[in-house]
């Protein structure tokens, strides 16, 4: 995978690595790169599924899923992007 090769890469010379993400991925995938992550920047658009699918078409089930996994494995910064009427209140 592409992106694991150049996380390794970059943490064979000593680079700090951040892993950006909505986590709207298979945990098979995510968790491939952790190895080679220092960090997680992890978005969250909405906690109510039915809200998130309406705005996002996906339901936020797999990414609450792989944010418990990860957060058991590296250190994760949650971030929520406010967005006016959506997930402001």
């Amino acid at each position: 995978m592409f992106v694991q090769a150049v996380l390794a890469a970059c943490k064979k010379e000593g680079l700090h690595t951040v892993l950006d993400t909505s986590g709207h991925a298979q945990w098979k995938q995510m968790e491939s790169v952790l190895p080679f992550v220092d960090l997680i920047l992890y978005d969250i658009k909405h906690l109510d599924s039915d809200i998130h699918r309406k705005a996002t078409g996906v339901r936020n089930d797999v990414i609450l899923e792989n944010l418990k996994k990860a957060a058991k494995i590296k250190e994760v910064w949650l971030r929520i992007p406010l967005i006016r009427g959506f997930n402001d209140s």
